[in-house]
């Protein structure tokens, strides 16, 4: 699952506040068990509150700030099912190991960060290695560059060892961007957008874009071309109760039908 969770706007989100929607979002998780979720928007409290909650996950991720605090990316994975093989997170920039580094001449005032883990089923031979993103809100031209970053650490990794990838995430581009193309004509590791048909993924609790449409697909899941055939059940999760959403994006879940037991990604 590749899920937007909305930052803590309390002051702004009126009803639709995290305060009201948390409970909504671990009852959808607990309902779900996916094996493997991918949160963008995580701040400080929040992140806090699924390490608390989330009892059966394991959370990884940290802010993008300078001092490792502030909103960021964060991936939690099942503890019955997944076993971990490595973590890391990287900056989005030409120092990824610098916190808090830019691409400074096209970027955004906020720093981008790649949370990656390698993980595996105990009865599958091949671990999966998840790349989890929220590119830059501003500038097309830094979220090629970030987008572009990872799909060389991807292919450069899949030259060392064998893993399966998936690539997961907000990605502030629409279908037709230049971030996506570079996706979807990758050469050096071939990947495939198994989300191609969702729709509409952005939607601000119900109210659509400033300039009248409904929403915009920017929410993604590409797998690596060996696993396209083997994806189905893609759908949104689309609940709502009395006017409150599970957030200002509809989470994007897949389900990977190689694996023995129609495991959820």
């Amino acid at each position: 699952v590749t899920f937007n969770l909305r930052c803590q706007y309390d002051r702004v989100d009126g009803v639709n506040s995290f305060i009201h929607r948390a409970g909504m979002i671990l009852d959808k998780i607990e309902d779900e068990k996916p094996d493997v979720i991918c949160f963008q928007e995580v701040v400080d409290g929040m992140r806090q509150f699924f390490k608390l909650h989330l009892n059966d996950y394991t959370v990884i991720g940290h802010g993008r700030n300078a001092d490792f605090a502030g909103e960021g990316v964060s991936i939690a994975f099942r503890n019955d099912t997944m076993e971990l093989f490595e973590a890391q997170q990287f900056w989005l920039s030409p120092t990824p190991y610098v916190p808090a580094s830019r691409f400074e001449d096209c970027q955004s005032g906020c720093p981008r960060t790649c949370v990656a883990v390698t993980l595996k089923y105990a009865h599958e031979d091949i671990p999966i290695r998840f790349y989890a993103v929220h590119l830059d809100h501003i500038g097309e031209k830094v979220r090629t560059l970030g987008i572009r970053q990872i799909l060389d650490k991807a292919a450069e990794l899949e030259k060392l060892s064998k893993c399966h990838n998936i690539i997961l995430g907000d990605f502030n581009a629409e279908p037709g961007e230049e971030a996506i193309r570079l996706c979807d004509e990758f050469e050096d590791y071939p990947i495939a957008d198994v989300t191609k048909d969702t729709g509409i993924t952005f939607h601000d609790f119900g109210r659509g874009t400033a300039d009248g449409r409904d929403g915009m697909k920017i929410d993604y899941i590409y797998v690596g071309k060996e696993l396209s055939d083997s994806v189905s059940d893609v759908c949104l999760w689309k609940d709502k109760n009395n006017g409150i959403y599970l957030s200002d994006h509809y989470p994007v879940c897949c389900t990977i039908n190689f694996l023995k037991k129609n495991e959820k990604i």
